[in-house]
């Protein structure tokens, strides 16, 4: 999937409940998280590295517009429209 691609929802993990989408800055901080359902239509803006300072690691997450608001899941949550 590339930016610009028309995205929709997928739980991520097996026993989720439809998908967080996370409208906090990845990296730290509490999350500010609004639940949408499995199947919702989103689009991909872009997918990047992030540097998580709690975990001092670095993991991909990508950025999705959704529901009108600029948000962030895991590339694993997201699927082809």
């Amino acid at each position: 999937m590339k930016p610009g691609d028309l995205v929709r929802l997928k739980a991520g993990f097996p026993t989720a409940t439809g998908v967080a989408v996370s409208w906090t800055p990845p990296g730290g901080g509490a999350l500010d998280v609004k639940r949408f359902d499995t199947g919702t239509p989103a689009l991909l803006l872009q997918t990047d590295e992030i540097e998580f300072l709690i975990r001092k690691e670095r993991r991909s997450v990508s950025f999705i517009l959704i529901g009108g608001r600029m948000g962030w899941v895991w590339p694993q949550e997201l699927e082809p429209l």
